[in-house]
């Protein structure tokens, strides 16, 4: 059994409610003196505060949950783990603890929700939620203070971050335009997440701005997995090679690395065959071979901002309702070339 209030007043020579103000930084203020004979009797003792305990009084835990849907592998998304490191590093700054939840949406969303918001955790920073979900209703109506990440929701009480995604997308594909590009694809994924069609939205604002085809046989239907990216190229290679696409524009890094190992097993040289192109720019990117050309969100800022917005909301610094679009860069690498002549 552990050491108790009472126990630590006693070997304190303090009444049990300055120990609590001690433990708990208030309500009532203690001298500096006899704060750190309550402090010296804890080490003694070996006395650790129990968090929830703690949370009843002060009606905070100190931690925030991280609520990931897309587990569909055992491995999560390189684009989640880098978003998590900049969460990680926010939560550490301000002393926060994380508890991650990694249920997939596909099950029972009332279960989910009863563990989310069963006060273990004082707010939500949520990643990527399919559009068609239920989920935002349901913790508004909880009351419960959190942020979007990866999702731009309508309503003027929820607070979301993420990326312009369609002028992204659109000035990745003006750069394989102006490279001397006619005939470009794209590999697509999750058909029920909205990165997905902005992204979509934006290669197609390319090509009509520059009023190149819309082929809707170069649109690639699939999800943010190597493996996927891997079977949209062997399909792009099912087209005559008089007809195929000179350049491909991948809606996440992951497809594009997925695309070019299937395009090395098929003898298809990047760049001098075919030109590729991602979005995010995870580690990966950079040290695969040839190194990538993408876009670059910056997926650590965006975790911290989140990170900051959250607890602005938690601390009532702030109401919800904030939208923040941070801004991208195209990282020019060595998968993009001028089109070979066919």
């Amino acid at each position: 059994m552990g050491v108790t209030i009472r126990e630590l007043a006693e070997a304190s020579g303090v009444a049990p409610s300055t120990v609590s103000y001690v433990i708990n930084n208030g309500p009532r203020r203690i001298s500096a003196r006899t704060r750190a004979r309550v402090e010296e009797a804890m080490r003694r003792l070996n006395y650790t505060p129990n968090a929830l305990a703690r949370g009843l009084v002060q009606k905070r835990i100190h931690t925030i949950g991280v609520v990931y849907t897309h587990y569909d592998h055992l491995i999560p998304s390189l684009y989640f783990l880098e978003v998590l490191q900049g969460i990680l590093g926010a939560t550490m700054e301000h002393d926060q603890s994380v508890l991650l939840f990694t249920e997939s949406l596909e099950c029972d969303v009332t279960k989910n929700l009863m563990r989310w918001c069963d006060g273990r955790c004082d707010g939500l920073l949520v990643v990527a939620l399919p559009h068609n979900t239920t989920v935002i209703e349901e913790l508004r109506a909880r009351e419960v203070p959190f942020v979007l990440i990866n999702y731009m929701s309508d309503r003027k009480d929820v607070t979301c971050l993420d990326v312009d995604n369609v002028s992204a997308a659109r000035n990745a594909v003006n750069y394989l335009i102006q490279m001397g590009h006619e005939r470009i694809a794209i590999f697509c994924g999750q058909d029920n997440l909205d990165s997905t069609h902005q992204r979509l939205a934006g290669y197609r604002q390319a090509l009509e701005e520059a009023r190149l085809p819309v082929c809707d046989a170069w649109v690639f239907p699939g999800k943010y997995f190597e493996e996927f990216g891997y079977q949209q190229a062997e399909k792009l290679l099912a087209i005559p090679s008089h007809e195929r696409p000179t350049a491909v524009f991948c809606t996440n890094d992951v497809l594009a690395i997925g695309a070019m190992k299937a395009f090395a097993e098929h003898g298809v040289r990047v760049p001098e065959d075919i030109s590729l192109i991602g979005f995010d720019d995870i580690i990966t990117a950079s040290t695969i071979q040839p190194p990538l050309t993408t876009v670059r969100q910056p997926l650590a800022r965006i975790g911290a901002r989140a990170t900051e917005l959250l607890l602005e909301q938690i601390e009532q610094k702030r109401a919800p309702g904030i939208k923040e679009l941070l801004p991208t860069e195209l990282v020019i690498r060595a998968t993009v070339a001028k089109p070979s002549c066919r």
